[in-house]
């Protein structure tokens, strides 16, 4: 069992350099990662003490008390401070209750044996409580994975498949355990589903435009081949073009182009909301993936989008307008659809000039 938790240390040790060093990812992100892995490596420590001390002889009672309070105590709490993220829905604090509530009867264990029970001569046993631990523990995973899937719900397909199959990952090492409590390798599949999951996070945020925070042009590639006519309803997909970004960039500094860019893509998101995808393409350029009802409803969504503008430019004249153009999906290939939405991009502007 100890060269089993020395690998996981392993593991998480080399986890938490990289997440250290990590340039990209981050600061909020950085910050639950670099917890969740510390906590880790102490629930790791702990269970390397159970170890040497659970069954052995009388005088390691105390201290075999002490590493199952902590070890038990401490591990619902992993799952949920690493995927708690500030864009996640679900980040209330009653998602800890559970881990609260398993936590007050850890604690309690040494006294009244609820979660665990260890003997006068050290011996280990687990406690008529035990399943709170277990229920905690499984909460934490499904809270877990509900928020990583929502976080990447408007990423490439193939993500929630990654998510799913690390989720699976562990809670096969958790079961394991569970039915065979002398195979210990829950805190290995724990390690490498960390591991696996700073990869996703990895790649995520090669696909996320630093400034907007939208998907960049390199995530729209990749989902390419997912963009296909919806069977309800119509997908149409916008072009959009800000305009005179150059000249602001040019006369008030690119710090400003800037703001105006992050506060155009706010103004995205408000008008086409939860049924879209927004991407920045690059430069002054923007598209929109937007799932609705009918093309009637396609001409509402720019209208809303001008009159959003027109609100921004009263209070702002300097802010800039928006040249959009759309094209419904109909079969084609996405390559000639995004074209016609140029077009049709291009020719509104000529005519807003003219």
């Amino acid at each position: 069992m100890v060269i089993i938790n020395v690998i996981d240390l392993v593991i998480v040790s080399i986890l938490l350099w990289w997440v250290i060093t990590d340039i990209s990812m981050a600061d909020n992100i950085k910050n639950r990662y670099t917890w969740t892995i510390i906590i880790t490596i102490i629930v790791i420590l702990a269970e390397m003490g159970c170890s040497v001390t659970d069954n052995t002889i009388a005088d390691n009672r105390i201290w075999s008390q002490i590493f199952n309070v902590i070890g038990f105590s401490l591990t619902p709490f992993i799952l949920l401070i690493e995927s708690n993220r500030n864009e996640n829905r679900v980040r209330r604090l009653w998602v800890y209750l559970p881990a609260v509530v398993n936590a007050i009867f850890t604690v309690l264990s040494p006294l009244t044996g609820f979660i665990f029970f260890v003997s006068e001569d050290s011996t280990y046993s687990r406690g008529k409580l035990f399943p709170v631990f277990l229920t905690a523990f499984l909460f934490s995973v499904a809270i877990s994975m509900y928020n990583k899937v929502y976080s990447v719900r408007n990423m490439p397909n193939h993500f929630v498949q990654r998510i799913i199959i690390t989720n699976v990952i562990m809670l096969g090492g958790v079961t394991i355990q569970v039915f065979i409590p002398d195979v210990y390798v829950t805190w290995l599949t724990i390690s490498i589903y960390l591991l696996l999951n700073y990869t996703i996070s990895c790649e995520t945020a090669s696909m996320i435009d630093a400034l907007t925070k939208l998907i960049n042009r390199m995530g729209f590639n990749k989902m390419m081949s997912d963009i296909k006519p919806s069977r309800r309803g119509i997908t149409a997909l916008f072009m959009m073009d800000v305009n005179d970004l150059k000249e602001i960039n040019d006369e008030k500094g690119h710090i400003v182009g800037d703001y105006y860019l992050k506060k155009s893509a706010e103004v995205l998101r408000e008008t086409f909301g939860t049924k879209s995808k927004i991407f920045r393409f690059g430069g002054d350029e923007f598209c929109v993936l937007l799932y609705t009802e009918s093309e009637e409803r396609v001409s509402e969504y720019m209208n809303i989008l001008d009159a959003k503008i027109k609100k921004m430019q009263k209070k702002d004249p300097v802010f800039p307008g928006l040249a959009a153009g759309y094209f419904v999906l109909d079969g084609r290939d996405i390559r000639e659809v995004i074209d016609k939405a140029d077009e049709m991009m291009y020719e509104n502007k000529r005519a807003s000039k003219s």
